[in-house]
């Protein structure tokens, strides 16, 4: 897996605004990852200890968000949409979850269930 890291251009913006990652060449919008690269970042945000990754993820899909591509559109502005020079995803799979300022943090049903970290 290649090191990544995502960014998300502030909160203010809510989830209407494109989140982007870095690999090691460019920035570019989550939206152009293909289904293989969509699927291994679902696969380790299921193995975040504890459980707190499948919670999120089946959060989401209570709240009518069915799409793995839109539940990590969802998901990672609120656990790795801080810009900061530590990688979100490093190159052996690790997640290094981040404590992302959010507007919503305190009003947000989801808040400590969807974001990990609070």
């Amino acid at each position: 897996m290649e090191q990544m890291e995502f960014w998300h251009p502030g909160a203010e913006k809510a989830f209407q605004a494109p989140t982007y990652f870095r690999n090691e060449k460019e920035w570019k919008p989550l939206e152009q990852f293909d289904e293989l690269q969509i699927q291994d970042i679902y696969d380790l945000v299921l193995k975040i200890p504890n459980n707190k990754g499948r919670v999120g993820m089946q959060r989401l899909q209570q709240n009518g968000i069915t799409s793995k591509r839109n539940k990590l559109r969802r998901w990672i502005p609120c656990n790795l949409g801080k810009l900061d020079r530590i990688p979100d995803i490093t190159h052996n799979g690790t997640i290094n979850l981040e404590t992302v300022d959010c507007l919503f943090r305190k009003t947000c049903r989801d808040n400590g269930i969807v974001c990990i970290k609070h």
